[in-house]
C-alpha cells in the first residue's frame, strides 16, 4: 500500500489547531435563528476560502504542536489512498443502537479510547492501574493503564448534553475492562463499539460512522487522535493530540468547551469544517506539503 510507512507513523499522534478551538456560547432562546444565519455565513466563507499557506497555518499552532500538524498532513495524504468501503462489509458491521430514555433527541459523541481517553503502558510499572485481561484463548494478560487528565470529568459533563459512545479499534476483552474503570455503573457511556465494528480496509481499521444505522451524520461527532480512523467522514471528526503520560495535559478541558456549543447546531459538520478545515486541507494536501519547513 502506498505510504504504508506513513500510516504507521500517523496512528499514534494526530493534531490540528487544538489550541485555536472556537468557543461559541449560544443562548437557547435565540439559538435557532442565530444558527441558521451563522451556518449560511460559514458555508459562504468555506466556499470562498483560498488554498491556505502552510507557513501561515503553522504560525497558529504552538511550537510543541508543529510536529502533530505535520503528521496530520501526512495522515490526510494517506487517507487519499484508502479505497472505498465495500458495502457488503459495511452492512455486516452495522448495528442498531437503542437510545436511552431522555436521549431520544440528543446528538451523539463518539470517543476513541487509547491515546484519547487512556494510555495502555507497555511496562505495567509505569501505570497507575494494573488490570487483567482475559483473552478468548483462556489466557490472562496483565497490563497497565493510565487515565488521561479530566477524562472522567469530560465524559460526565458532556453526557448531560449528549449521547456518549466509545468506539475503539481495540478488542472487546480489553476495552470493556478499561471502560468499566471509567464508567463502572454504565451511566455516562451509553454504548460501546469495538474492533469488530470497524471496517477493515487492507489491514487498516476504520470507524465508518455509517455502521450505526439509526443515527444521522449531521448529529454525530467523533473524537480521535488518529484522523485515518474517521477517514470516510472527515467533517464529523475532531482530532485531538495523542496522550501518553503528561499529567499537565488539558486537551479534554479545551474539548469540553468546544463540544458544549455543538449541541445547539443543526449540523455539527458545519462547525467542524470551519474550525478544523480537514476537508479543505485534504483537497489541497500536495500544495500544503510543498510548504513544509523542517
Amino acid at each position: 500500500m502506498p505510504y504504508k510507512q506513513t500510516s504507521i507513523q500517523v496512528r499514534r499522534s494526530v493534531r490540528i489547531l487544538d489550541k485555536q478551538i472556537t468557543r461559541r456560547t449560544l443562548k437557547n432562546s435565540r439559538a435557532q435563528s442565530f444558527l441558521e444565519k451563522k451556518n449560511k455565513q460559514i458555508s459562504a466563507k468555506i466556499t470562498t476560502t483560498s488554498v491556505p499557506n502552510f507557513n501561515d497555518i503553522v504560525t497558529q499552532v504552538s511550537h510543541v504542536n508543529k510536529e502533530y500538524f505535520s503528521q496530520l498532513l501526512l495522515s490526510l495524504r494517506f487517507i487519499k489512498t484508502i479505497k472505498p468501503v465495500d458495502h457488503m462489509q459495511l452492512a455486516s458491521k452495522s448495528v442498531h443502537l437503542k437510545r436511552r430514555i431522555l436521549y431520544e433527541n440528543a446528538k451523539t459523541l463518539i470517543f476513541d479510547l487509547d491515546e484519547t481517553l487512556v494510555h495502555c503502558c507497555e511496562n505495567p510499572k509505569d501505570a497507575e492501574r494494573i488490570i487483567n485481561i482475559h483473552l478468548p484463548t483462556g489466557e490472562s494478560l496483565e497490563v497497565g493503564i493510565n487515565i488521561r487528565p479530566y477524562a472522567i470529568e469530560c465524559l460526565t459533563t458532556l453526557s448531560k448534553k449528549y449521547e456518549i459512545i466509545v468506539f475503539t479499534a481495540s478488542h472487546k476483552c480489553y476495552a470493556d475492562v478499561v471502560l468499566d474503570i471509567l464508567d463502572p455503573n454504565h451511566e455516562i457511556i451509553h454504548h460501546r463499539l469495538y474492533r469488530e465494528n470497524c471496517v477493515n480496509i487492507d489491514g487498516v481499521f476504520i470507524k465508518d460512522l455509517r455502521v450505526i444505522t439509526n443515527r444521522c451524520l449531521e448529529n454525530v461527532v467523533i473524537i480521535d487522535n488518529s484522523a485515518y480512523c474517521f477517514a470516510y467522514q472527515l467533517d464529523n471528526g475532531v482530532p485531538i493530540v495523542s496522550w501518553n503520560d503528561d499529567k499537565n495535559d488539558t486537551e479534554l478541558v479545551n474539548l469540553t468547551h468546544y463540544l458544549s456549543s455543538l449541541c445547539f447546531l443543526k449540523d455539527v459538520r458545519v462547525s467542524n469544517r470551519d474550525t478544523f478545515r480537514l476537508a479543505l486541507l485534504s483537497d489541497n494536501i500536495e500544495a500544503l506539503l510543498a510548504y513544509r519547513r523542517y
